[in-house]
């Protein structure tokens, strides 16, 4: 998996511990079931990278990040009561990040991010805003080292998120 699609599970998965952040008895901010989420990932780099145009571009449409170019993403998932009750950290698989100093309200999020295990080194802060009980916007930054990308020494993310429906279908819950 490249960095940029496991950034991008990850922001998927503090959408997720968001939803699941809050109280069960108080009713969610948001709606559950289908969400689409696009995101627009900008890495950084302390490498000086010369990348010609023509090959930035088809680095990008293989999916491969490339530092300083934005890759834009649209994922749909689902958010049913039981993703939303057993979620709680932003990457369950291998726990490399976790979320501290969460402020949660009906408007919104804000949350510092913390990766300190698996290789991942590094802080920053997700902040989103929920627009109705059917919308959010936000962003999320970091700044750090991964053993999985030499050079790369930042993430840039905004993302917006839109409720399609009650039924999931075939997308998984999220944090699956």
């Amino acid at each position: 998996m490249s960095f940029e699609k496991s950034v991008t599970c990850r922001v998927l998965g503090l959408v997720a511990v968001i939803l699941a952040g809050t109280a069960r008895a108080a009713s969610p901010p948001v709606r559950l079931g289908l969400w689409e989420v696009q995101t627009n990932t900008t890495m950084e780099s302390d490498l000086p990278f010369q990348i010609p145009p023509a090959q930035a571009e088809q680095l990008k449409r293989m999916g491969i990040p490339v530092p300083g170019s934005p890759v834009k993403r649209t994922d749909q998932s689902c958010v049913n009561e039981q993703s939303f009750d057993r979620l709680g950290e932003p990457d369950r698989k291998n726990r490399a990040c976790h979320r501290e100093n969460v402020q949660l309200s009906s408007q919104g999020l804000g949350a510092d991010i913390i990766c300190d295990r698996d290789g991942a080194n590094g802080h920053g802060r997700i902040d989103l805003v929920f627009d109705d009980t059917s919308h959010f916007h936000g962003t999320m930054e970091i700044k750090g080292h991964s053993s999985s990308a030499p050079g790369v020494n930042g993430v840039n993310i905004t993302m917006e998120g839109h409720w399609l429906g009650a039924e999931c279908g075939k997308a998984k819950p999220l944090g699956d």
